[in-house]
Parts: structure tokens; sequence; C-alpha cells
């Protein structure tokens, strides 16, 4: 047995030591044993041998990747702030470099993400200088017909791409090896699935932030972005955009083509004007279509067992698109150029926004319960950002941005809304007071703004005692 061997069959142990351990001190002696053992020349290497090894059971490579990623945290490089001596020996890192790469074909997800995870933190230090081949080596596994090897090759990008410190340096030599493959996958909808369509748009999205973030330095490679790569990445959003939504789908590669838009939007003002028409209308679509299915499986109904989510837990289910439509809206009303588009739609706007801030089943049994978290959950925005929520934002933000046209529709919009909500009554349906409460909560959002504006029209005496008064009087308080 080689000395390697050796030392990986005690690191071994030491795994099992700590997983094993039936008592606070057993697993404070196993920690002490292995941060031992890392400070060991092979001891990075041991650990990537056990964590692509097929033959060591998954709880044990699964530990030995969490391990290996402090390792490269502490002894990959010394302007890491986290560095502790000693550094890892250009052997270690050449036999660790060869080995990662093995394990992202592993058929445990949690493998493939945790050596994805390895190589994307070894890649911040080492990519082009130490490791020249491996953005080309992922792509080229990119076109695989091993689906956990493309699976495990572009998570690793997503990662890397994703990483804070990534270098401005070389942005532009990622954009142009990355981009054609990641078109392939967005586009091919019969030979890729959702979620790695989705994850290739996710890369695509760290990209574009990049790209924000040296927009000032280059403004002719910013300038030959939008007009040779973006244009059919636009076009292709917008056709993604134009499918119909499902309230208990996966509406996870929405979310992510709403999210590279929004930075498009906020961060590109000038060169994404003449995309806006394209977008708009399919975005415009989604919000009218989408408020029947809301109002069905939320606000009357609870048709969502559980929405769908991705690897980090996060939500891909309806609600949390349709906080992304009306994020992209108050997007557009902040920029001065793009609101033009929305004039002419105030009324609607504001009709579909009251529709988006009725009281969700789950919200009313909540609130209902503890009326505390009423009060709570209605003042914490940041922590809290519901569709509610962002329908109040929106309000707001149309309000402070386009003053008297904005208060006249708001008006307009909340009378025939309660108008419905009267009728509803008539009829008999039990939440027909959501859709007044959504229309209350609206006009008391522009209190202000209306009061100031009350010459346009607004009956605000006439609301107070037909309205607010009645309500309040109403038996069934």
């Amino acid at each position: 047995m080689s000395q390697l061997q050796q030392l990986g069959s005690v690191i071994l142990k030491g795994l099992q030591d700590l997983v094993t351990a039936t008592s606070n001190d057993a697993r404070i002696q196993a920690e002490k044993q292995l941060e031992h053992l890392s400070t060991q020349p092979g001891y990075g290497v041991c650990l990537a041998q056990i964590a692509v090894d097929r033959g060591v059971s998954l709880g044990f490579r699964q530990l030995a990747s969490i391990a290996l990623k402090k390792y490269v945290k502490e002894h990959w490089s010394e302007s890491e702030e986290s560095f502790v001596t000693p550094i890892s020996s250009e052997e270690d890192k050449k036999l660790i470099k060869q080995l990662l790469p093995t394990g992202l074909n592993d058929p445990e997800p949690k493998i493939r993400t945790a050596v994805a995870m390895a190589i994307a933190s070894i890649a911040h230090w080492d990519w082009p200088e130490q490791w020249p081949r491996l953005i080309e080596d992922l792509v080229i596994c990119l076109r695989s017909n091993d689906i956990n090897l493309l699976q495990g090759a572009i998570r690793c990008l997503d990662i890397f791409t994703d990483d804070a410190n990534l270098s401005d340096e070389y942005l532009p030599q990622l954009i142009q090896l990355l981009f054609p493959e990641l078109w392939r996958i967005f586009t091919e909808a019969q030979n890729y699935n959702d979620r790695i369509r989705t994850r290739a748009t996710s890369i695509v999205h760290s990209l574009v932030r990049w790209l924000s973030i040296i927009k000032t330095e280059q403004k002719a490679a910013i300038n030959n972005f939008f007009t040779t790569v973006m244009p059919s990445w636009l076009q292709g959003f917008a056709k993604i955009l134009e499918t119909p939504d499902s309230v208990d789908g996966d509406c996870g590669l929405k979310i992510m083509i709403m999210k590279t838009l929004l930075v498009m939007i906020a961060d590109f003002p000038r060169h994404m004007k003449s995309f806006l028409p394209q977008l708009l209308s399919p975005i415009w679509n989604s919000l009218i279509k989408g408020l029947p299915l809301f109002e069905k499986s939320s606000v009357n109904e609870d048709l969502i067992q559980s929405a769908a989510q991705d690897e980090e837990g996060e939500v891909l289910g309806f609600e949390s698109l349709v906080v992304l439509l009306l994020e992209f809206v108050h997007c557009i009303v902040q920029h001065r150029a793009y609101r033009d588009l929305l004039k002419p739609h105030l009324a609607e706007l504001f009709y579909i926004i009251i529709g988006y801030m009725q009281i969700t089943l789950d919200q009313e049994e909540q609130w209902a319960s503890d009326p505390n978290e009423y009060i709570a959950d209605e003042e914490d925005s940041i922590n809290n950002y519901t569709v509610r929520i962002s329908g109040i934002n929106l309000i707001g933000q149309l309000l402070e941005d386009m003053g008297e046209l904005a208060v006249k529709a708001l008006w307009e919009a909340a009378s025939s809304r309660v108008s419905e909500s009267e009728k509803s009554q008539q009829e008999g349906s039990k939440n027909y007071w959501k859709i007044r409460e959504a229309s209350v909560t609206a006009l008391g959002t522009g209190a202000e703004d209306i009061i100031e504006y009350k010459s346009i029209g607004c009956d605000i005496s006439g609301f107070v005692n037909n309205v607010l008064k009645k309500e309040l009087n109403s038996p069934s308080k």
C-alpha cells in the first residue's frame, strides 16, 4: 500500500468516526483528527479520491466533498482571506484537478453538485493560467449524450459564473466560449428539459450581470454584445414567455428569463429600448391571462399542493413568476424613456394590479389566526415580498412617476373593482370582499396623491360614505 493510499484509509476512518460519533467528545475528537490530517501532503488528493469513488457510501462521499471545499478555501491560494498554511503543493493541485472532473457524470446529483462546487472554487484561482483547458473541456461536456455529465458540467459553469469574485478580465473570453453552446441548449427544447435550459439561462443571467459591472470601461464590447449576440436571445425569451402558464407547474425557465430581462432593463436601458415592445407584449399578456389562474388557484381555492423548487430550494411556482412580471413593469416605470408605452393602458394596468393584490387563501388563514401577522407581513416588504406587496409597490411607483394621470387611472380602476365586488356579493360569492379589500388598499396606497389631485373628479366623500362606512356598518362584520 502506497503512502497516499495509507493516508486515504486514515482519512476515510476519520470521516466514519465523525459520522458515527455518539457523543460530543467523540465528534470533537474526530474533527481534530481530520484537522491535523489536513496539513499532511496528499490530504486534498485523498478527499478528491473518496468524493469520486462510487464504491464508497454516499454519506462519506458527501462529507469528503464538503471537507475538500474547505481544504480548497484554506490551502489553495495565499490570496484567499481564509488561507491557512500550508499551501497545497503543485503536485497535489495537479492530481486534484485530474480527479474532480471524473465526478461530473456521477449518477448521484448531490455528488455532481459537490464536485461542481469544488471545481468552481479552484477555477476561481486557476482559470485560465493554471487550468487553461477547463472551460473548453466543460463546453465539450455540454455536447455529451451522457445526461449526468451534461448536468454536472452545466452546474459547474453555473456556479463558476455566479462567483462574486469572477475576474472582469476574462469575461469576453467566457462569453465567446459559452454563448454558442448555451444558445444551442436553450433552443433545442426537443433534446433538453426545462431544468437544463433554465441552467443555461442562469449562466447567461450571471454573465449579463458581470457585463453591467464593466459597461463603462467596455462600451464597444457592450454595443457589440447587444448588436450581435442578444437579439436572438431576446427573441427566444419572448417566444418562451408567450407559452401558457400553469399554476402547478415548474415556472423555473420563465423565472430565470425574467431575472435576466430585469438586469438588462435596469442596467442597459438604452440598449434595450428597441427590444422592449416585443418583450412587453408577452409579459402584458402573461399578467392578463395569469390573473384568472391566480384567483382560482390562490385566492378562491388552494389548488397548489407544493410549488416546484430548484436544487437550492428556491420556489419556482407561478406566484414567484408573477412577482417578477410585476417587478418588470415596475422597472419600466422608473425609466422615463419607457413610460410612454404604459400611458395608454394605465387604467387597465391598475385594474390588473388590484386583482393580484387580493388576499390569498393562505394569507387569509394565517392572518385570521394571528392578526399581528397581517401587520408584520404588510410592513416587512423585504423579507416577505409577495405578489400583494409587489402590487402595492408598483402602484406607489406609478403614482410617484406619473402623477395626475396615474391618480385618475387608479381611481377609475378601483371604482370598477368595487362595483364588481358589489355584484359578486349580490350573487352570493363568499369571497366578494377580497377584491373590495384590495381596491381599498390600493386607494389607501395612493391616498396622499388622490387628495392632492382631487380636482380631477375623485369623489372621495362618496367613496367614504358608500363604501367604507357601508362596509364598517355591515352586520356581517
